[in-house]
């Protein structure tokens, strides 16, 4: 008969029975993030904070984690401290006995005692239903990922198991995207701005305050937060283009190669500009196309949410809109955590920023 768990917070020292954790709850899961280098960097270094947990343990062991990140968010211009859920896990011989919702509610409970006023995530359908349902989260909206298809006889491979309908498909496929998704290049006169960034300085903080909207509800994009999520990861290689102009950063965009949905997918994780300088962001677009048709990609794939200039530029550049059943649907959640904040205004999709960049998968 299995012994009990209780639950207490995190100590020094429980990094390696966490470690054990991830391994028995993600077996096939990505394994450099069951490393010590990486779990340090993820909840020990980030720029707001550590991250905060609720652990149950049966005796020196420990069966089961929920834990957030702190993540410094604007509120319609207000600086909120807010907090990112992510890598919840059971281990599997205590399924199916609450560990989740009492790990999360405690955790709720201190996070609002604390001045953390949200918590928001981007549960898998698997779970958005027992963050609804148990912890009074808000499916928000499920979030729009625009695709590119660079390969398409690649992408219909994946689709078309049977290769004679493969086959007669492709010439069809090369057809519709010379059509709808034709090649972007960089203009002649813009080469000479773009240039590639191996950190980002204080001129990512004044890009931000500039492209914020202060209308809407995002992630505070600061040097240190850019610098932490994309070039201080040590399992995940990340690219940054910008288009420099007079000395000032006009925008820019991160990028990552990775596979995805059986492809390989060219991902633009931030992707960010001044207001009035479409040109900018059009040529580090561009730039980002160029890149990854030299890295072999199968496709772009780009998620953005709450800007619409970004969105129009995409469907202008030969992005579609990703239908859902053929790749994963983006779910987005929060919950309150005090009364601080409105609860409608919080959970109207309209207010929201969001990108690849505020998740922890790409």
């Amino acid at each position: 008969m299995e012994r009990k768990w209780v639950t207490r917070s995190y100590r020094s020292g429980d990094e390696q029975g966490l470690l054990s954790l991830w391994k028995a709850a993600f077996p096939d899961g990505e394994s450099g993030r069951a490393e010590l280098d990486y779990w340090n960097w993820q909840f020990r270094d980030p720029p707001a904070g550590a991250g905060r947990f609720r652990l149950a343990v049966v005796d020196d062991q420990i069966v089961g984690q929920y834990v957030v990140i702190p993540v410094s968010m604007q509120v319609r211009g207000k600086p909120v401290q807010g907090t990112l859920s992510l890598d919840t896990m059971t281990h599997p011989d205590y399924l199916r006995q609450g560990v989740f919702t009492t790990l999360a509610n405690e955790l709720y409970e201190e996070l609002g005692r604390e001045g953390f006023s949200l918590t928001y995530g981007f549960p898998n359908e698997n779970s958005i239903g027992g963050f609804v349902r148990k912890l009074q989260w808000v499916h928000v909206c499920s979030l729009p990922l625009y695709v590119k298809p660079l390969r398409p006889g690649a992408i219909v491979d994946s689709v078309l198991s049977n290769p004679i309908l493969s086959t007669v498909a492709k010439p069809f496929a090369t057809l519709g995207t010379a059509i709808l998704s034709p090649s972007a290049r960089v203009p002649l006169e813009a080469r000479s701005n773009i240039r590639w960034l191996d950190r980002f300085d204080a001129r990512a903080d004044d890009l931000w305050q500039l492209a914020y909207d202060p209308s809407q509800i995002a992630l505070t994009r600061t040097a240190a937060l850019l610098n932490w999520r994309y070039f201080q990861n040590p399992l995940r290689d990340y690219r940054a283009l910008a288009y420099e102009d007079g000395g000032k950063l006009v925008a820019y965009a991160v990028l990552r190669c990775m596979e995805q949905f059986g492809l390989r997918g060219g991902m633009i994780t931030d992707w960010i500009g001044q207001p009035g300088r479409d040109d900018a962001l059009q040529a580090v677009l561009a730039a980002a196309e160029e890149y990854f048709v030299q890295e072999g990609t199968d496709l772009i794939g780009c998620l953005v949410h709450g800007d619409e200039r970004a969105a129009r530029l995409l469907r202008r550049n030969g992005f579609l809109r990703a239908p859902k059943r053929a790749f994963k649907e983006w779910y987005f959640g929060v919950r309150l955590n005090d009364d601080s904040l409105s609860l409608d205004w919080i959970n109207d999709p309209d207010n929201w920023y969001l990108t690849f960049g505020d998740t922890d998968v790409i």
